[in-house]
């Protein structure tokens, strides 16, 4: 016999109980993080065999699923919150940002266009021209808001591919060094620029870019008869938090008009 679906309409009472005990949760989880340990991973593989299942025919109650969560799942990682660990790039979060996290997800205003949610979007181009400031772009520079880095530079090399490619897109030709993010590569491959035109230089012993490794580069393209259109600066790697010669490699970009 088919159960009858949970009614997801949720009664006030019932919406102020199950945040509350999150709300609990999450902040006893951020008071306890100097006294957890940096990294759990004991069993790991065995705890994660265990927890492959089926489809559920039913829902499981709230009451079970959050300390499931806090006391099985999320303890099961390298915790990357804690004050020592300086391992990888995640930090921390911050729990205000969490909350607006939560107000935006259960306001849920679309502000993809501007007429369904005026004063949102308002919001987000008040965080874009405080960047563009920031940065010494002109007033006219526009730009969006991402989830992260990845999509970030994902929209930053179709923006370039479209200004300087078109639809030339087969001879075009990006540059980078050898420590840059791998999601470069990768979003360079979903942007349909060829891995074989994607230069990742050599670097110097301090693991900066050197620019004169770009502009030969550049050069023996050119005379391949290759369109060169981007060029990508690190502003401190993934690897070492090392930061290319920027201005230098701004001087190469703007001399062989290339995306920067």
């Amino acid at each position: 016999m088919i159960q009858p679906l949970m009614n997801l309409e949720l009664s006030e009472t019932e919406m102020l109980r199950m945040g509350e005990a999150c709300v609990h949760a999450v902040v006893q989880h951020i008071v306890d993080l100097p006294e957890s340990p940096r990294s759990n991973l004991v069993n790991a593989v065995e705890i994660s065999r265990s927890l492959r299942e089926p489809p559920p025919e039913n829902g499981t109650p709230f009451e079970t699923l959050l300390p499931f969560l806090m006391e099985k799942v999320i303890p099961l990682s390298i915790n990357s919150a804690h004050p020592t660990y300086m391992g990888y790039i995640p930090g921390g979060g911050i729990f205000p940002s969490a909350l607006a996290d939560l107000l935006s997800t259960a306001t849920n205003r679309y502000v993809g266009a501007w007429f369904a949610a005026p004063a949102a979007a308002r919001l987000e181009s008040n965080v874009l021209e405080w960047f563009a400031q920031w940065m010494g772009y002109p007033a006219s520079a526009r730009g969006i808001t991402t989830t992260g880095g990845s999509l970030a530079c994902l929209s930053a090399i179709v923006t370039a591919r479209k200004h300087l490619l078109n639809e030339d897109i087969s001879r075009g030709v990006m540059y980078a060094s050898n420590q840059t993010h791998h999601s470069l590569m990768k979003s360079a491959m979903l942007a349909g620029i060829s891995e074989c035109n994607i230069r990742l230089l050599e670097v110097d012993r301090n693991f900066r870019g050197m620019p004169e490794r770009f502009e030969d580069a550049i050069k023996a393209d050119l005379q391949k008869g290759l369109k060169p259109f981007l060029l990508i600066g690190n502003a401190g790697t993934t690897n070492t938090g090392t930061i290319d010669p920027l201005v230098a490699l701004a001087e190469i970009s703007k001399k062989y008009s290339l995306w920067y």
